[in-house]
């Protein structure tokens, strides 16, 4: 069964390095990596992660774009997918290099259903900014009630069967909001009659990197952001419990 990695990642002197350490690693897991980065980066630094021979990188387009939609597109354009790992980029690395078992766990169990919910443990979640924790918290309520089972939504990492990823690509568009397909995908994949399931993952942790991040994560305008982010995504999932998002 082929397997492709799919990130969202913004290449920086940080995590080039770290992708060139756990290459060799990547590729006992998966037949190849689809990376799709902003437009405003370093272009060496896209191309040195073209360099590896299973990755395939596209820089993505000026404004407003979903690139979580784009490298699952160009992650179908690999020979014979079987699935799709999506994850968040910097938190893909971090993960894999903190906790290499955990990450195995979570993707031997993409093969058990056609959209896998990768969720944190409790102790995991309760260990998020209070902004994240609480706004999540909703979100999860909501649409655990919307899918019929207990799910986390705010890991940013999902498995996909090709089938389901196909019917995603076909349902939506890279114009639509990309924290909006944290809820819109499963629910629509559900809707569909897709097999929806979850793991929870011990390495999903949060890094507060330094004291200026702590305080960015506590203030009033990261608890805006995160509450207008709420509900854009709460949004999303009842219209497409309705049959009615990308209508």
């Amino acid at each position: 069964m082929s397997i492709i990695l799919a990130l969202a990642l913004r290449p920086t002197d940080v995590n080039v390095p770290q992708f060139e350490r756990l290459y060799d690693g990547y590729m006992t897991l998966y037949d190849g990596i689809s990376i799709v980065t902003p437009s405003d980066v370093d272009m060496g630094r896209v191309d040195l992660l073209r360099s590896y021979d299973r990755v395939r990188v596209l820089n993505g387009a000026a404004g407003v774009e979903n690139r979580r939609y784009r490298t699952l597109q160009q992650a179908l354009e690999f020979e014979d997918v079987a699935a799709v790992h999506y994850c968040d980029g910097d938190h893909a690395l971090n993960r894999f290099e903190r906790d290499p078992d955990d990450w195995h766990m979570t993707v031997d169990a993409i093969r058990d259903v056609d959209c896998l919910i990768i969720g944190r443990t409790q102790a995991v979640f309760e260990s998020y900014p209070p902004a994240l924790y609480e706004t999540e918290r909703i979100i999860n309520d909501v649409v655990s009630h919307l899918l019929g089972q207990r799910v986390d939504l705010g890991s940013g990492a999902r498995g996909f069967s090709r089938a389901a990823a196909e019917y995603i690509i076909a349902q939506d568009s890279p114009a639509s909001h990309p924290v909006a397909v944290d809820a819109a995908w499963p629910v629509m994949l559900d809707t569909a009659g897709f097999t929806v399931g979850t793991v929870l993952s011990n390495g999903a942790y949060y890094d507060v990197s330094n004291e200026a991040t702590r305080q960015r994560l506590e203030s009033k305008t990261q608890w805006i952001k995160r509450v207008e982010m709420a509900r854009e995504i709460i949004a999303a999932g009842i219209r497409a419990a309705e049959g009615r998002y990308g209508a």
